[in-house]
């Protein structure tokens, strides 16, 4: 494959469709239904909300395909200001009935939606450096942990990027700034790829998080419940070779990290798996999922805690064919069946992403296709996909790019949202209105 220093963000491909204007986001402050309920996060808090299989139901879902739609307009998020809006990820508390959105480019910044997807009071920053010329930040990422969310992104040390970590922490009042549990920390050394996103997932178990990101190879470090660093970083693959795009989940049967990430080996390109125990441990050697490939990009992990499975997706090109392919992994991380390629013929490389539903028992994913906005198609328990359909209509010039996928846990409905030219944050719910 052709390898270059400078990594670029492909542009999705515009067609003229007849969008409407967004809204903006309804202020539901007031709103005691959908009120953040006032109980700050502490280590008493959330005992089973965050452990996938605690909350599971006895009557699974069948995981089969149903009627998915868009459900209400697109609306606009009131974001904290930020050069631009190029990186969004968000977590949801099940207990607070309370989704915490991450985004943004130099600096950090945070807004509460409820859980229908509408928005709690204004943007808030995240980030603690000082934003000057030349400083700058972006593609947080987030994870819910008992004692609160932590945020990663990658921020700037010197001349070089850092990866950095926040925890946040809920407010006893709704719709407010959050509090924080202490200022943003170092996680990795200077040097982080930081046009490569971090990934982090939290260990019930153990009350620990993972950091993973590309730097020299790919490296990951624990982090406590509070989200300071425990222990030293972790080398999850060979020194001098190229990585990126990691993923990593949380498998709680396993009590295990799952990590998928994208390395080059010699001409070729490899969608790769490693394993990590909830204390850090790295289980066995790392192996490919795809075989050779003549490129491959975003990677994505998600659990399924009924079957006690991982849904681990790429982008891959075989063949000068593009497409997405997916597998589902057992405990042991072996496949428990072929891999499956999915929602042809979209194909974006790096617009995409995945979110399992523990209502429905699919997934949800969101990818760049034919028109400006966001494409979309749920994905059954086989890994077998629905119709592709456009998720949104945000009135974009040129895009909504890099888009993501929040599920709601008990609700057969996910919020998709992107950064519509890279100016603005959409939010557009999607829901499930049939199926057995």
């Amino acid at each position: 494959m052709r390898r270059s220093s400078r990594r670029c963000w492909l542009v999705a491909p515009v067609a003229a469709c007849a969008c409407v204007e967004p809204a903006s986001l309804p202020d539901r402050s007031t709103d005691a239904v959908a009120a953040i309920d006032g109980r700050p996060h502490d280590s008493a808090s959330l005992p089973d909300a965050v452990d996938d299989d605690a909350a599971l139901d006895s009557a699974p879902p069948s995981g089969r395909l149903g009627t998915i739609e868009r459900d209400g307009p697109s609306v606009t998020l009131r974001a904290h200001p930020a050069v631009n809006y190029r990186g969004i990820d968000g977590a949801f508390d099940p207990a607070r009935r309370v989704f915490l959105v991450v985004y943004g480019n130099a600096p950090i910044g945070g807004a509460w939606l409820d859980e229908g997807g509408a928005q709690l009071g204004e943007g808030f920053r995240i980030t603690d450096e000082p934003h000057r010329d030349g400083d700058w930040s972006q593609l947080p990422r987030v994870a819910l942990g008992r004692r609160g969310w932590v945020a990663a992104w990658h921020g700037q040390s010197g001349r070089l990027a850092i990866v950095r970590a926040r925890r946040v922490i809920a407010p006893s009042t709704q719709g407010a700034a959050p509090d924080f549990g202490g200022p943003s920390v170092d996680v990795s050394e200077p040097g982080s790829a930081q046009e490569s996103a971090p990934s982090i997932a939290y260990a019930p178990d153990t009350d620990s998080f993972l950091v993973v990101w590309p730097r020299d190879g790919l490296e990951a470090r624990l982090l406590d419940g509070e989200g300071n660093p425990r222990g030293s970083t972790i080398r999850l693959s060979e020194p001098g070779v190229f990585v990126e795009q990691p993923a990593v989940v949380f498998h709680a049967r396993a009590r295990a990290f799952f990590v998928t990430f994208m390395q080059v080996v010699g001409a070729d390109a490899h969608v790769r798996l490693a394993r990590l125990s909830s204390a850090g441990e790295v289980l066995g050697a790392h192996r490919s999922l795809s075989g050779p490939l003549e490129f491959a990009k975003v990677t994505d992990a998600e659990y399924d805690p009924y079957a006690a499975e991982v849904i681990a997706s790429y982008h891959a090109v075989r063949g000068g064919v593009r497409s997405f392919a997916a597998h589902r992994l057992a405990m042991d991380g072996s496949d428990r069946a072929p891999s499956r390629t999915v929602f042809a013929p979209h194909q974006s490389y790096d617009g995409y992403d995945l979110a399992f539903n523990t209502a429905t028992g699919t997934s949800f994913g969101a990818f760049h296709g034919p028109t400006a906005d966001p494409w979309g198609a749920e994905l059954d328990r086989d890994n077998a996909n629905g119709a592709p359909f456009e998720v949104s209509m945000a009135g974009a010039r040129s895009g909504v790019f890099i888009p993501r996928v929040l599920a709601h846990p008990s609700r057969a409905m996910w919020l998709v949202l992107g950064a519509a030219d890279y100016q603005r944050i959409i939010v557009q719910r999607v829901r499930r209105s049939g199926g057995p």
